[in-house]
């Protein structure tokens, strides 16, 4: 018995490798073979293909990348029926993913399909849901209305905490450390085309409030990307901006009000109480199609859990230099981020997060 896990993004792969580490906590002691980045590799997994290669995102990033992205697939497929792997687990990635369980199923694929961070069908793209279906034994889902959206389309799905709410009670440094109401932290995301994007911006803004007597620091998450860490690293040296290499939860908990690219990192700002601007760009036809194809309201999954804009979005075009100090200017003047409903609000969407040891609750489901 062997099982293979598969992690393409930054967030996936860390909540990839505390999953390797609680199946270990839990019993099991055959082999674990990993599709993974900086996190994974650090466990006892062994390493068929660095996950590193696939954190691209946009529609021409894609395109660019896609013979590479088609020769690791094919690796990836051909390993794992190859090896017998009796259970396969893959998280997030949802394009890459559902295609490797269909290609899988295709090819005779008798082992167990475990889904961690399913597809947001609740979002966009519902005919997944026929595939969740039809080729994946057991989704186990961040949040618990995913769950009952896929229980609800009769897909087998099993939910009883968000993972990083144990996370953020671990932490330690929450405690310890702050840098204060004067320090803004910026954190402009895990993949190389999201932050080159969003960086010569959010540093405008960094120069820009810094001449004003305030203080910032960046995030350098620990999970990027081996180039792309040096790419960020770089920009930052370059234009004399400090910048904080361990992880980005440790910042937001640190400091009072943040510029974050939307994704996880919104609720890891939630549940820090880190009053955040979320920020996001890609391309401009990507943009468009996202309008018309993913017709929800909020895009920051705090926002989605209050079902209100707790913290503002400035997506594509809204997303400038400008725009960004406003929303900074209207916290630090208490128009933003401090009353009685913003604090009810944040109440509201933390309720969702269940409690307990989500990482041993998935292990002890899977083996």
């Amino acid at each position: 018995m062997s099982i293979f896990v598969s992690a393409t993004e930054s967030s996936a792969d860390h909540y990839i490798a505390r999953l390797v580490k609680s199946l270990r906590e839990v019993g099991y002691t055959d082999k674990i073979f990993a599709l993974g980045g900086v996190e994974v590799r650090q466990t006892d997994a062994e390493i068929v293909q660095n996950g590193d290669e696939l954190q691209v995102m946009g529609l021409f990033d894609v395109v660019f990348a896609l013979p590479k992205i088609l020769k690791i697939f094919n690796k990836v497929l051909n390993f794992i029926l190859e090896n017998n792997c009796t259970t396969v687990i893959v998280c997030d990635g949802a394009t890459f993913h559902m295609k490797l369980a269909k290609a899988l199923r295709k090819k005779g694929y008798k082992g167990r399909i475990v889904y961690v961070s399913p597809p947001t069908v609740w979002a966009w793209k519902r005919w997944r849901v026929r595939d969740l279906r039809k080729n994946i034994d057991l989704c186990l889902p961040l949040f618990r209305f995913e769950h009952e959206f896929l229980l609800k389309h009769n897909v087998k799905s099993l939910w009883q905490s968000y993972p990083l709410k144990q996370e953020a009670q671990e932490n330690i440094l929450a405690s310890k450390w702050s840098l204060g109401t004067d320090t803004v932290a910026f954190l402009p995301g895990s993949r190389r085309g999201e932050i080159k994007r969003l960086l010569p911006i959010l540093q405008d803004v960094a120069h820009d409030i810094t001449a004003r007597g305030h203080h910032v620091i960046f995030s350098v998450a620990p999970g990027l990307a081996k180039d792309t860490k040096r790419l960020l690293k770089e920009e930052l040296k370059n234009n004399n901006l400090p910048y904080y290499e361990g992880s980005g939860q440790d910042l937001l908990y640190a400091c009072d009000v943040a510029v974050i690219a939307s994704g996880t990192v919104t609720v890891q700002a939630l549940l820090a109480n880190c009053y955040s601007i979320i920020v996001y760009r890609i391309s401009n036809i990507a943009g468009y199609l996202a309008r018309i194809l993913i017709p929800i309201r909020f895009f920051g999954m705090a926002n989605i859990l209050a079902n209100n804009e707790i913290f503002p979005e400035l997506l594509q075009e809204h997303c400038t230099k400008e725009n960004i100090l406003h929303e900074l200017e209207a916290y630090w003047n208490g128009q933003k981020g401090h009353d009685e409903t913003y604090q009810a609000l944040l109440s509201k969407a933390k309720e969702s997060f269940g409690s307990g040891d989500t990482y041993r609750f998935w292990a002890s489901q899977i083996i």
